[in-house]
């Protein structure tokens, strides 16, 4: 099984009319089949996905999708996990990924040392609930069209 294109949603928060757009993104893969992000598998510093602007979100701030073509072999059944931090932008603004849901096996992780955090801690520890981000994966995922499969057997592959 080969990772060929992730996709997520998200954009700058405490935004004002005129702050510098945030278009430079570093991904990175990792494993991990606890509900924790272990050794990095892939790394994609400093790219240039494609942004589809979306509007507005709900909170008034610009709303992207962001798709970039990558080559991440994984094993199937395994747990991964993605993550997509902007790169060039100048505070302010922020940029957030969108939250796509609240029950969740694994929640969002989050590290950065620069926000007092060297190791990975839930998202739970920092806004008081448990969330994920949005995104989607593509892939080859082997098997022919004629195998008989649903969309939530595909999705377990990558959770």
């Amino acid at each position: 099984v080969t990772i060929t294109k992730v996709i997520w949603w998200g954009g700058p928060y405490n935004w004002v009319a005129g702050d510098p757009p945030v278009d430079y993104f570093n991904v990175y893969f990792y494993s991990g089949d606890q509900c924790l992000p272990e050794e990095r598998i892939a790394v994609y510093m400093s790219t240039l996905p494609t942004k589809i602007d979306l509007g507005f979100g709900v909170h008034g701030f610009p709303m992207f999708q962001f798709e970039l073509d990558v080559n991440v072999p994984v094993a199937a059944f395994t747990r991964y996990w993605v993550s997509c931090q902007a790169d060039d932008h100048i505070f302010p603004p922020q940029w957030g990924w969108e939250e796509a849901a609240t029950q969740v096996e694994c929640q969002a992780m989050f590290v950065s040392v620069y926000f007092g955090y060297p190791s990975w801690v839930t998202a739970e520890t920092l806004w008081g609930y448990p969330l994920d981000h949005a995104f989607a994966l593509e892939c080859t995922c082997g098997g022919s069209a004629a195998d008989e499969t649903t969309w939530g057997a595909v999705k377990a592959l990558f959770q």
